[in-house]
């Protein structure tokens, strides 16, 4: 399946993760992140992408632009993740 940059771009934005745009953070604020999301599933290509690596990517990218985080944060932030993975998957599986 192909992933959409503008597909990443638009569920990073709309699910907020780290509640930038309630402090009033620019509209840009999550490229850097859709960036390295987009640069982890070309290393996949587009025929191995899953809900679980999509998933393992965005926790990977998140770690690395936000963290650290300990083990039980990061626990707690995987639901978070899964459900931005199933929404990507989900808008690009309908294009």
């Amino acid at each position: 399946m192909k992933i959409r940059e503008s597909t990443v771009e638009e569920v990073l934005r709309s699910e907020d993760l780290e509640s930038l745009f309630q402090h009033g953070a620019p509209d840009n604020e999550y490229t850097p992140e859709v960036r390295g999301i987009m640069s982890a599933l070309a290393l996949l290509g587009d025929n191995d992408i899953t809900e679980d690596r999509l998933t393992a990517v965005i926790r990977d990218v998140w770690t690395r632009l936000f963290g650290p985080f300990g083990d039980d944060e990061l626990e707690m932030r995987m639901p978070d993740f899964r459900q931005v993975a199933r929404r990507i998957l989900a808008q690009d599986s309908q294009q």
